[in-house]
């Protein structure tokens, strides 16, 4: 018969980096937490032990997300007019972290796209590029923070050189070329 492992020794270390009272005991939390709840009362970045990182007082919250990638490719068939693609409903309250990629095409020829990322009133990001070719194939990435936003949080895009661009959604076979994730961070 094996002999049972001891229960693991538990080191707390206060935010300050000096050893909590009653290191390796499992009583220890108690003034563990205390020194954790002043750390994020102040907004104080700390590592604590070893593998566990409290950045601006955030530890073990799972924070909402939403993953939208377009079903089909959107036409840019007016050269004047921005086209959605992916877009996510997230609701008016918050601050949310906005980050997507957004690839495009023409078959015209080479043209100038413009891409931005927002809510329908306020334009997070923004990037815009020139293909070299027809059918080129344009990848762009945007990201950002907003807070309040007025709409679901999108990104768009215009081809402004031929009414024959389009907003792909599969041109890699595996139907997530053009995605936006939002994270709720506040």
């Amino acid at each position: 018969m094996v002999a049972p492992l001891p229960p693991p020794t538990v080191n707390w270390v206060n935010v300050q980096g000096a050893p909590a009272s009653g290191s390796g005991k499992p009583g220890a939390p108690t003034q563990f937490f205390a020194q954790f709840m002043a750390a994020v009362a102040t907004g104080i970045i700390q590592s604590i032990g070893v593998g566990l990182t409290f950045v601006g007082g955030l530890l073990g919250i799972s924070l909402p997300s939403i993953t939208n990638s377009l079903s089909a490719d959107v036409n840019l068939n007016n050269t004047s007019n921005y086209f959605d693609g992916p877009s996510c409903a997230q609701g008016t309250t918050g601050t949310w972290l906005a980050t997507g990629t957004i690839c495009l095409t023409d078959t015209g020829g080479a043209t100038f796209f413009e891409v931005k990322l927002w809510d329908g009133t306020t334009v997070i990001a923004s990037a815009a590029t020139t293909s070299i070719a027809a059918s080129d194939g344009i990848s762009l990435s945007l990201s950002g923070v907003i807070s309040s936003p007025a709409g679901n949080i999108r990104m768009s895009a215009r081809d402004s050189g031929f009414p024959t661009g389009k907003i792909l959604f599969n041109s890699s076979g595996l139907s997530k070329d053009s995605t936006l994730t939002v994270i709720r961070i506040g």
